[in-house]
């Protein structure tokens, strides 16, 4: 019986180690980090602010075509209902 476990690093088949070797250009990282954290406070909150801004846009989009979703199942309701009472079936 032959076990295989899966790593991001390593497989290991049975008896048997295979690695992935990783190569990282450590001054980019480095580069990156800085530039991740060398961000004001100012800055900071104001790409916070514009991304909830975004945000915002885009769940009054939704809403407004929910609101015309419900209109319209509202409208095919009453429809429903009107042919219930011309078919001589009560409707609730």
């Amino acid at each position: 019986m032959s076990l295989t476990l899966y790593h991001p690093l390593a497989i290991i088949n049975g008896d048997a180690l295979l690695t992935t070797q990783i190569s990282t250009n450590s001054e980019t990282n480095n580069n990156k980090n800085k530039y991740m954290f060398d961000k004001t406070s100012e800055e900071v909150l104001s790409r916070g602010l514009n991304a909830m801004t975004k945000m915002c846009d885009v769940l009054t989009t939704q809403n407004q075509t929910l609101n015309s979703d419900i209109e319209k199942l509202k409208k095919k309701i009453a429809r429903m209902k009107e042919r219930l009472l011309q078919n001589g079936i009560e409707a609730d």
